[in-house]
């Protein structure tokens, strides 16, 4: 009988128990489900920590930079040894490494060992994110797209199932503990799924997608880091996202005469003079500022083939705002907020707005449109339903459906039954994506918005597009369903331009939607 890696006739092997390409996929998102923990729990600790050892919360947080560093820095470095020596070896290794991190984060007595810990740690993500992803797109020359999705939905799926058990441990074991537990089950974990990776083999019918020749030369690596090309393309990719809020108050900007930009900045690393720079010039900026904190900053890692997103990394820290620094924002906001005629809330979850200040905005703005948004970092916990009152609110499917707490019912119920009767708001709008939108207005009419694109080059930012339009479009008393229409139409504009690099403006907006009305 053959074996496993014995070659046919057609020159292609024979597919053993763990040569399958599906379960080698699977076995990667369960991969990155475990090591997940790494990077998105760490908040859960950093407070115990503080209260325990009195090192101060920034210092604290210092390690988890260390951490995403060596995690995404050295993904270079791995795949090379993915490589070299397959996907086995360098999964195993950072299954070792994982679990001694946190191994070390649960015996931690100084700073200095939980900035070791995090070099170990960042090193153990990384061979196992950067393998897993890799491996995926080898496996399915015909599918990356969905294999790079899959496997890169794993690493948000992971945290989401093991953040309230680490979460509850934490409370009722202590952390120390917790990191010693965690560390160990998932390195093992990972260990005995790194243990069945073999190197990718994808099957003869996997044909890759036809692409478009940009260049007859097949640069190596040594020739590609060289390149000063490379680099202002890699720099690109880590700045292409100016920030939601940033794109939102650009593009509404274009309809306003002067907007106040009310934000919360990092004093560590705030990038204040590159977002003045990428300001409308109609913007003030107004910036408070979080101690020992960097200003969130997300950078993708881009298949510059079919412009799809393989990795995002978040350098943020979401946790609630000292007392005085909350006070200071809430207090400042109170007194402001009545000379506004409209208020819109860009809400990302990452710790600037309180119950206190969302209470403030609901009862004394004019004209309060808000958009709660879900993401990795908060899934679950920054619902839109934290607004007791709102003029508008323009969310995606996902997140209503989180905030009703219904995964089937038709979405005409989901706002009508569940946000509908929670909120008090005159008009909601949920988008869809490809299939448009929907919208439910004052006096109980539903209507559906189609889309107006099928094809999308990159999503990243369309509804705050939308949101940036329609928002002072229905606050200066249009109609609620045109203001949808047009909002559809700039999110179509905006699918087309890949992160933020360039901003839509008022003449080619009203340029697309003549061209829509002939």
């Amino acid at each position: 009988m053959a074996n496993a890696g014995t070659a046919l006739a057609g020159g292609q092997p024979k597919l053993g128990r763990h040569n399958n390409r599906w379960a080698q996929l699977a076995i990667g998102i369960v991969c990155m489900g475990l090591v997940a923990n790494l990077q998105y729990a760490w908040t859960l600790f950093v407070v115990p920590m503080d209260a325990k050892h009195h090192w101060g919360q920034a210092a604290i947080q210092t390690a988890f930079t260390i951490f995403i560093v060596t995690e995404t820095w050295l993904v270079p470095l791995e795949g090379w040894l993915v490589d070299k020596f397959g996907p086995r070896p360098v999964v195993i290794g950072g299954s070792i490494c994982a679990a001694i991190g946190w191994i070390i984060d649960a015996n931690a007595t100084s700073l200095i060992h939980l900035y070791i810990a995090a070099v170990i740690a960042g090193i153990g993500a990384g061979c196992v994110y950067g393998t897993c992803v890799g491996t995926a797109l080898k496996w399915f020359p015909d599918k990356r797209g969905l294999a790079a999705g899959l496997t890169a939905a794993g690493f948000g799926a992971g945290a989401a199932v093991t953040v309230i058990p680490i979460s509850n441990m934490i409370q009722t074991s202590g952390y120390e503990h917790t990191f010693m537990f965690f560390g160990i089950f998932q390195g093992v974990c990972i260990l005995l799924l790194g243990m069945m990776l073999v190197r990718p083999r994808p099957p003869a019918h996997a044909v890759p997608a036809k692409r478009v020749v940009a260049s007859k030369i097949d640069y190596t690596t040594g020739q590609m880091v060289r390149s000063p090309l490379f680099w202002v393309l890699y720099m690109m990719f880590v700045f292409v996202a100016a920030g939601g809020v940033i794109a939102t108050a650009n593009t509404t900007a274009q309809f306003c005469n002067h907007i106040d930009l009310v934000t919360l900045l990092g004093q560590a690393d705030s990038r204040e003079e590159f977002i003045r720079q990428s300001l409308h010039p109609h913007i003030n900026l107004i910036p408070f500022y979080r101690e020992g904190a960097p200003t969130t900053l997300k950078s993708r890692l881009v298949d510059p083939g079919y412009v799809k997103k393989l990795i995002e990394v978040a350098y943020l820290e979401d946790a609630p705002l000292p007392p005085g620094k909350q006070a200071e924002i809430n207090g400042w906001i109170d007194a402001e907020i009545g000379k506004y005629d409209m208020v819109m809330v860009n809400d990302f979850g990452h710790g600037l707005i309180d119950e206190e200040l969302i209470e403030i905005m609901c009862r004394k703005a004019r004209f309060l449109a808000v958009s709660a948004q879900t993401n990795s970092a908060n899934r679950g916990f920054n619902l839109v339903t934290r607004y007791p009152r709102a003029d508008l609110v323009c969310i995606d499917e996902p997140e209503a459906r989180l905030a009703a707490a219904d995964r089937h019912a038709p979405i005409e119920a989901v706002i009508r039954q569940k946000l509908g009767t929670r909120m008090d708001c005159r008009t909601f709008i949920v988008t869809h994506g490809k299939l448009g939108c929907v919208v439910s207005a004052q006096g109980g009419q539903i209507q559906h918005i189609p889309a107006l694109i099928d094809e999308a080059l990159d999503t990243m930012g369309a509804g705050d597009a939308f949101f940036s339009v329609a928002s002072p479009l229905i606050a200066n008393g249009y109609d609620p369903f045109m203001a949808a229409f047009i909002g559809n139409a700039v999110g179509a504009m905006k699918i087309r331009i890949v992160g933020h690099r360039h901003q839509i403006s008022d003449v080619e907006i009203l340029k697309y939607l003549a061209s829509l009305l002939k």
